[in-house]
């Protein structure tokens, strides 16, 4: 019998999507990974049975940067992943410039010939999704850090 509801389920397969598309799509997480091109595609269908195994995940994560699917098990079993530029302010607004500048970079290289190709465009689709989700998290992150300061000013 299941243990959480459907709604936890789906999320965990959006959250799969998001995963395969961060790191180029199911062909290319095919080739990072032990699982072959079909089964990515059966971890993304929400009629499947099987879910993606951790060590597919762990091997996603690290070519994406972020713990985008353990992130999200972590919270639906109560918990959270953090790293260091999560509790650090500076360092979240610091990340964000850093992939905002690689975005500015990257569009201003393309535009030299006044022309964005198909490829350019995926690019810069590509790096804003990132510089988007890596500004979710930071705005998750300060909400968090204000939500444990009034737990903590309460309990005291």
């Amino acid at each position: 019998m299941r243990q959480l509801p459907m709604t936890d389920y789906q999320k965990i397969v959006a959250r799969t999507r998001r995963l395969v598309e961060a790191v180029g799509g199911g062909k290319e997480a095919a080739s990072l990974t032990r699982v072959n091109e079909t089964s990515i595609s059966n971890y993304l269908n929400i009629n499947h049975e099987q879910f993606m195994p951790a060590d597919v995940v762990a091997d996603l994560e690290r070519v994406a940067g972020e713990p985008l699917l353990s992130g999200l098990i972590a919270e639906l079993s109560g918990g959270h992943v953090t790293g260091p530029e999560e509790t650090d302010p500076i360092r979240m607004f610091a990340a964000l410039n850093g992939k905002l500048g690689e975005l500015c970079r990257k569009a201003c290289e393309y535009a030299d010939d006044n022309h964005y190709d198909n490829y350019e465009l995926d690019d810069l689709i590509k790096q804003a999704e990132a510089l988007s989700l890596a500004s979710d998290r930071a705005h998750d992150n300060l909400c968090r850090m204000r939500e444990q300061r009034r737990v903590k000013s309460a309990a005291e």
